[in-house]
């Protein structure tokens, strides 16, 4: 339980950090804080002190992850949020619309609108011609915001730690979309303690929704023929305490030299810790003559977090393998491709047959500025290819007991096995197999959402990885 010490520490470093580049600090609310029974009548003992308190005083637990110090930070992913901020500080953040495939951004001052415009065309511009988007608008919307970007992610970075803490929140998101801040919750929690805790950090109660999604679901259960050399997109499985466990390969990639593949963190059996586990494709050895003919084709030499709190944090849930055995059955820069996807909720998944005229996507760009409403493929061993749009990016999402930074969520259909898939942008049609690569896929959440971790992250978690 967060004791009242421990909460007006936090409170008053979220209150006490400024926001940065410029922007106006807001002025700290002089009151005392008091927890009631959060403190176990501590506050019964001074109750003089508490006329002004606007704490919870109705029992939230909470266990105590990350300090404010550790999450106010820049994530990989939002830099060009932040150099548009550098030139324009009143934007609002910006996103591409779905429907026209146009760039919208946001800005509190119209009248920087020419020059948001002209940043933008550097920021995003080959964006604006990516083959998805061929056949539709190119052009940059400009609409009033409420808030600017600067003020949304430092209310975020003082919310991370008090509300990633609480019992029954999923997730949290600067949401560059609706120029606000997005709470996710579990189902059946209530707002009431948590607008509290807004309202104790200083941050307008307009400026924060609440949004139910329900639990992420971390994939870790069934594209599954034995390939060589293996690539992208395949089953792998590993076999611990007696049972199977499968997932999907990412990606291979070059790491100091090494032959090295890519999958989720969590398709091992300690989540942020280097286990060395092994994995195999697409069988694992259950008796002693299936160990004569099946190895391992490769095992963990890196899964990296960091204490925050008592927590491990992340920027990616991902891991590095080192890939052993023949060399020749390792490939760089391939994406096995199916006959086809499909789009949405894609009931049942896609078919898992892999297309014989076009047998694998061929890696050739990488993107670490994905933004919500960009069009995205994952090639998961359980449902296939399957596509969406960019919802939301940049959440602070759990998993597990631990916390994520900056991931990103779509509306690509996926499944129990799919962890780890590869996440990809700027499909072509036939006979087109050059991809882009955006991400690895590491989770199911609730109302129809996939949830990924952007190659931005990975590459803060482990450095530069060669891919194609």
């Amino acid at each position: 339980m967060l004791d009242v010490v421990t909460y007006r520490r936090l409170v008053r470093a979220a209150l006490d950090t400024p926001i940065s580049m410029g922007e106006t600090r807001m002025a700290s609310p002089q009151k005392v804080l008091c927890l009631g029974s959060l403190a176990a009548g501590i506050c019964a003992a001074s109750v003089s002190s508490c006329a002004d308190s606007r704490i919870p005083t109705d029992g939230l637990r909470v266990d105590l992850g990350a300090t404010s110090t550790q999450v106010a930070q820049s994530f990989a992913e939002e830099m060009p949020f932040l150099d548009l901020a550098r030139e324009v500080p009143s934007h609002g953040g910006f996103y591409r619309d779905t429907a026209s495939g146009n760039v919208v951004v946001y800005l509190k001052d119209i009248a920087h609108a020419d020059r948001a415009r002209s940043l933008l065309r550097h920021l995003v511009g080959p964006s604006l011609a990516r083959p998805g988007f061929a056949r539709r608008g190119r052009e940059i919307v400009v609409r009033e915001a409420k808030y600017t970007f600067l003020e949304l992610k430092a209310w975020r970075d003082r919310l991370t730690p008090l509300i990633m803490a609480a019992p029954g929140v999923v997730s949290l998101d600067l949401d560059e979309v609706d120029n606000r801040i997005v709470i996710g919750l579990d189902f059946g929690v209530g707002q009431g303690l948590l607008r509290r805790i807004v309202g104790d950090v200083g941050i307008p109660q307009e400026a924060v929704e609440f949004e139910t999604v329900g639990p992420i679901v971390l994939h870790q259960q069934t594209l599954l023929d034995s390939i060589r050399p293996f690539e992208g997109g395949l089953v792998i499985r590993r076999l611990s305490s007696g049972l199977i466990h499968e997932c999907t390969l990412g990606v291979n990639a070059l790491r100091n030299g090494q032959r090295v593949f890519v999958t989720n963190a969590h398709c091992s059996p300690s989540w942020g810790q280097t286990d060395g586990v092994q994995q195999y494709q697409p069988r694992v050895p259950i008796t002693a003559s299936d160990s004569a003919v099946i190895f391992p084709i490769g095992h963990e030499i890196a899964d990296t977090s960091s204490a925050c709190g008592n927590r491990r944090c992340s920027n990616s849930d991902a891991a590095i393998y080192l890939a052993t055995g023949n060399p020749d059955n390792w490939v760089l820069g391939r994406i096995a491709a199916t006959i086809y996807g499909c789009f949405g909720p894609c009931s049942g998944g896609a078919p898992l047959t892999i297309d014989s005229s076009r047998p694998h996507f061929v890696i050739n760009a990488t993107n670490f500025s994905i933004m919500a409403g960009d069009l995205v493929s994952k090639m998961g061993s359980k449902t296939g290819w399957t596509q969406g749009y960019v919802t939301d990016t940049c959440q602070v999402v759990r998993s597990g007991a631990n916390l994520v930074y900056c991931q990103d969520f779509a509306n690509y259909a996926s499944d129990l096995g799919d962890s780890g898939a590869p996440v990809i942008l700027d499909i072509g049609l036939y006979p087109d197999s050059l991809v882009t690569l955006g991400g690895l896929h590491s989770a199911k959440a609730q109302g129809g959402k996939s949830v990924f971790s952007p190659l931005s992250g990975i590459w803060v978690d482990y450095g530069s990885l060669i891919v194609h």
